[in-house]
């Protein structure tokens, strides 16, 4: 009976640490315990909406040298006066600085802005796939 309790403490750990939500329901027999996992919901909830996969334009890549970041950081705030209605992502994804834009549910929606954008002289400018903030 010990060594029961103690694999099912042991997998309950072992899930929270991965990122499940466990919940321990205790039983009225013998004074058993059942252990139920739940998997998490697969879409993250964030300030703005939740998560979804989709597409972003690309806008600058650099490598990991100062200025890099400050090209980066430069051309994100080109970006956001230029494009306000879109949000900006300026984060450094190791080995390189990068600047991204939007949050595209449709690659035909992200080509309509990537066209502008690269009239703008963003001509190295292009589309990636992403995970996006979609607002509900």
């Amino acid at each position: 009976m010990r060594g029961t309790k103690y694999i099912i403490l042991s997998l309950l750990c072992t899930a929270a640490a991965i990122g499940c939500h466990a919940q321990i329901v205790r039983t009225g027999q013998n004074d058993t315990t059942t252990a139920t996992v739940q998997q998490a919901d697969t879409t993250k909830a964030t300030a703005g909406g939740q998560r979804a996969q989709g597409y972003r334009i690309q806008v600058f890549s650099g490598g990991n040298t100062r200025e890099d970041k400050n090209n980066a950081y430069r051309i994100g705030q080109e970006l956001k006066e230029c494009f306000p209605e879109y949000p900006v992502y300026v984060h450094f994804y190791s080995p390189r600085w990068k600047c991204l834009m939007g949050n595209f549910t449709t690659y035909d929606d992200a080509q309509t802005v990537l066209e502008t954008v690269k009239a703008l002289g963003f001509s190295r400018a292009t589309i990636v796939k992403s995970k996006i903030t979609v607002v509900d």
